[in-house]
């Protein structure tokens, strides 16, 4: 887990992701050529600096090879985004992580060194934070303010437990977390019920409140119970691709207001072969799972597992695949 980050550009982006790594706990240094950029900044992350950061002296000034991680948050500026990257690259820094505005841009900073790239929207600042810093957690994105969908990889400390012993509960009557899907190497298990053993490797999508994502976070994790005050809480995901299986994947579809299906019954609507709803999450943030006189409603979010195949025909008949 990285403990400190160095992010170059503070931007609306770049600010994001250093005040969330600064309040979780972490040192980070944010670098930018504007001065009242740098100011606006003072205090809110370890240190804020004004200075060049394609200028490889000022990057060695400060220490650029002994941060744990690096953010290029640099926006249009195409030109100095690669340059930046690429003396990060030669300063050995372990983790490089650019934005881009394109794929051409993308593939570029990958060629250059980049480990990660990603192409942000404001919001992503907090998301980059967490799936960065959060070793269990393998990607992240929050539905509301308080609720989400977490992709986890399996903790050594929950495997050869049942879904039960966990912490988790497959009754949708009761609050808590629940899982909705397990993969197992390239096999997805949707709606495990409460028996089924968590093992080695497995990937596991669970949804839920923040606060009970946080609190099982808290009471499951040795490294936060022997006082290690930086493992933070389990947040929410979910994309297209959340668990790829055979020919198979977990996917989410916002319902159009223009969808043929609109107030018809779940148990009216033709599916594709082999699709199955797992659970739907309304606008206001609940998650159900329909039963057959469920009422389909214009902006329900499907969280579905469907042929790769049937993706298209899926999105036309619903509305629009939402990405991550």
């Amino acid at each position: 887990m990285a403990k400190s980050v160095m992010i170059l550009g503070m931007g609306r982006f770049g600010a994001s992701v250093a005040h969330t790594l600064f309040q979780m706990g972490y040192d980070v240094l944010g670098i930018d050529t504007d001065e009242k950029v740098v100011q606006e900044n003072v205090g809110k992350i370890t240190f804020s600096v004004q200075g060049d950061a394609t200028n490889e002296s000022t990057l060695k000034e400060l220490g650029a090879s002994n941060f744990d991680a690096a953010v290029v948050a640099i926006g249009t500026n195409m030109q100095a985004s690669l340059m930046s990257s690429v003396l990060l690259a030669n300063l050995d820094v372990p983790l490089i992580v650019a934005r881009a505005q394109d794929e051409l841009q993308g593939n570029t900073l990958q060629r250059m060194g980049v480990h990660r790239v990603i192409y942000p929207e404001q919001e992503m600042g907090e998301f980059l934070a967490h799936s960065l810093l959060n070793p269990d957690v393998l990607e992240y994105m929050d539905l509301t303010p308080d609720y989400g969908i977490s992709k986890i990889k399996v903790p050594d400390y929950l495997q050869d437990q049942s879904i039960a012993e966990a912490g988790f509960t497959d009754d949708w009557e009761k609050p808590g977390l629940k899982i909705i899907a397990v993969k197992r190497g390239k096999e997805i298990t949707l709606l495990p019920g409460e028996s089924e053993d968590l093992r080695k490797g497995d990937v596991i999508a669970v949804a839920g409140k923040d606060d009970d994502l946080e609190k099982f976070h808290t009471d499951h994790n040795p490294s936060v119970q022997n006082g290690n005050t930086k493992a933070r809480k389990i947040d929410g995901l979910i994309d297209t691709t959340i668990m790829k299986g055979t020919n198979r994947e977990l996917i989410r579809i916002r319902v159009s207001e223009k969808s043929k299906d609109i107030d018809k019954n779940i148990s009216d609507i033709v599916l594709p072969d082999d699709t199955i709803i797992s659970c739907i999450l309304k606008p206001d943030g609940s998650m159900v799972v329909p039963q057959e006189n469920y009422t389909l409603e214009a902006m329900d979010e499907i969280i579905a597992i469907a042929k790769v195949e049937h993706k298209e025909e899926l999105s036309e008949a619903f509305g629009q695949l939402e990405n991550q």
